[in-house]
């Protein structure tokens, strides 16, 4: 009969308390948890670079007359895609004094660049795209 430090009976300890349960199934249910986890997370990763995104840059403005400014922009996205981007032109106080939105597409190339025409309701001295979306087909 050996006993534990304590002078206690392991299978006394035993019979009272219950054996103890291996860690080892413990270990295997979190690791097979962390698993899934990160199978969740590649996927995820997967479907998001592998979306169809479409972002924009300024080019140039030009203050055309005191009802018109003209924004030149670049669109990058995939060939044969159609995106619909908001442009807006602003005054010395960063007030909206025009805004346009703008249907291109299907796009031929990957940057594609334009200028559009935005009427205005005051002199601007800006304007910008602030972005463009994925037109669904």
């Amino acid at each position: 009969m050996s006993t534990q430090p304590g002078g206690a009976d392991p299978e006394l300890m035993a019979q009272r308390y219950g054996r103890r349960s291996s860690s080892r199934r413990g270990t295997v249910i979190v690791a097979g948890i962390a698993a899934l986890l990160l199978l969740a997370w590649l996927v995820w990763q997967a479907v998001a670079l592998t979306a169809n995104t479409a972002t924009s840059e300024n080019v140039a403005v030009e203050i055309v007359d005191p009802g018109r400014t003209d924004v030149t922009f670049s669109v990058i996205t995939d060939p044969g895609t159609t995106v619909s981007c908001t442009v807006r032109a602003v005054s010395s106080t960063f007030a909206e004094v025009g805004v346009r939105e703008v249907t291109l597409g299907p796009v031929e190339e990957r940057v594609t660049t334009v200028t559009v025409q935005v009427s205005t309701v005051e002199e601007a001295t800006s304007g910008e795209v602030l972005g463009c979306d994925i037109v669904e087909q």
